[in-house]
């Protein structure tokens, strides 16, 4: 069975800037859950979900031996996506990639079988399309327009076992004024790694026909079975009918961002699944980092905290007032009692009480003047002279901060015990496994009927921009 792709909906990181560098604002194209509405090959096949880049949703986890397939996801009047040679503008295209790479192998002359991340059946043998592929530490790229094909192949450089944005653009190299690159450049986290300007000639083969991406497989008009199965985990596949300007190479990354705000950063807590484990300790970790890495730390129109440029500990953790703020409402939505899951292992616990050390941070002496600014905001709120409705953001001051988290810890705790009494009590626990959102094998592999997902969760589909 074969369906149409359209883009599904994401949730991606969201601030406020002057340009919306989002996918789903920017992108011709963007799958934000690849999984969503894909035909499954062989339909027999079950793959996981993952955790995302920070901000995003669900990740696609490939066993290997199967792959997802969007089948004729072009537009009607778009030839630029079924053969690169329609592009008169050029072509940018990006996704997120987890590297796992065994690095004993850097510099070995042992074989390194390729695995495909994407593909719309481009080769170096004459079939147009794009291609993006793995052996191992080699990331490469082959865009081909069917008389030529540009190849980039780069060695070891993309961080080992973290999620890494490779982004692609294309044009043919001429002289005309809407002339943006000169043939095919490989970014890596928004770095140039790799380039080729010009293309070598190849016998021109048919498109696939009708066009597909395939998400962790190949195949060509030519060869019509699928190859090169990955074993690999990807995310948020985006592209752009023409090549992205220089100041426009953000959108590769589609609003995700290294270096925040404490208000961008406490915007970005409001939208993430927070029962997540995943989720979570990512948003414990930047924090942390935040916290530890004062540079980091940014608040518009504020001056550098005073202790920015001192070595001492306690300096490197004195924030100004409306940071301070923003850090007391983030430890707010992130010890929330509804973040709490009805239950949670041991080591989730562990994991989530990793977020002790932020309020031992912020009380901190240095601090103590700001938070007695705080509490003075407080109260002024309390006597009604600065709050003017209910939806606007009420100020919390040290012993608030406190209060919640002693609680959340509390009940965090409290769910672990009651997980660990459920586990004597099966009936409970089926009774819980009924209200599932998907269904699941005893691996935990999402499992398909017919080529189709079969899951309750299943996200709706979106619209082509």
């Amino acid at each position: 069975m074969s369906t149409t792709t359209t883009r599904p909906t994401t949730t991606t990181v969201t601030t406020t800037t002057e340009r919306d560098e989002r996918y789903t604002a920017s992108a011709d194209y963007h799958w934000g859950s690849i999984h969503a509405n894909a035909d499954v090959y062989p339909g027999s096949a079950g793959f996981q979900l993952g955790d995302g880049p920070f901000g995003f949703q669900s990740s696609v986890r490939l066993p290997g031996a199967m792959c997802l397939v969007h089948r004729d996801f072009a537009r009607a009047d778009d030839a630029c996506v079924k053969n690169p040679q329609n592009c008169s503008a050029g072509l940018s295209f990006s996704l997120w990639h987890k590297a796992r790479y065994d690095v004993s192998l850097i510099g070995s002359t042992r074989y390194l079988p390729r695995q495909v991340l994407i593909s719309t059946g481009g080769d170096v043998q004459g079939t147009p399309g794009v291609l993006v592929y793995v052996k191992n530490h080699v990331l490469g790229v082959i865009v081909s327009t069917g008389d030529k094909f540009w190849r980039v192949a780069v060695t070891a450089l993309m961080v080992n076992n973290e999620w890494n944005n490779i982004g692609v653009r294309w044009q043919e190299p001429g002289d005309g004024d809407d002339q943006v690159v000169q043939g095919l450049q490989l970014f890596i986290n928004q770095e140039r790694k790799g380039a080729v300007i010009h293309g070598r000639p190849s016998p021109a083969k048919p498109p696939l026909e009708p066009v597909q991406l395939m998400a962790g497989c190949h195949k060509t008009g030519t060869y019509g079975l699928y190859s090169d199965f990955c074993s690999c985990e990807m995310d948020e596949v985006a592209f752009w009918t023409r090549a992205l300007r220089d100041d426009e190479l953000s959108r590769f990354v589609g609003g995700y961002k290294t270096s925040l705000s404490t208000s961008e950063f406490s915007s970005i807590v409001s939208q993430i699944n927070l029962r997540d484990l995943g989720q979570q300790s990512e948003a414990i970790r930047i924090l942390g980092h935040m916290l530890d890495g004062p540079h980091k730390l940014t608040a518009p129109g504020d001056p550098p905290a005073p202790g920015q440029q001192g070595e001492d500990e306690d300096e490197a953790t004195e924030v100004g007032v409306d940071q301070l703020e923003n850090l007391a409402d983030i430890m707010g939505k992130m010890t929330d009692l509804s973040t709490v899951k009805s239950q949670q292992t041991p080591q989730e616990l562990d994991a989530f009480a990793n977020l002790v050390k932020v309020p031992s941070m912020l009380l901190r002496e240095n601090n103590k003047a700001k938070w007695r600014e705080l509490d003075k905001k407080k109260q002024k709120q309390k006597a009604g002279k600065q709050v003017k409705n209910a939806k606007e953001k009420k100020t919390k001051d040290a012993a608030d901060m406190v209060r919640e988290f002693e609680s959340w810890a509390l009940v965090s705790a409290t769910r672990v015990a009651s997980a660990g009494r459920e586990r004597h009590h099966p009936g409970a626990q089926e009774d819980r496994q009924h209200r599932t959102d998907h269904t699941e094998d005893e691996d935990g592999l999402l499992q398909v009927q017919e080529g189709r997902l079969l899951s309750g969760g299943a996200e709706p589909k979106g619209q082509h921009h």
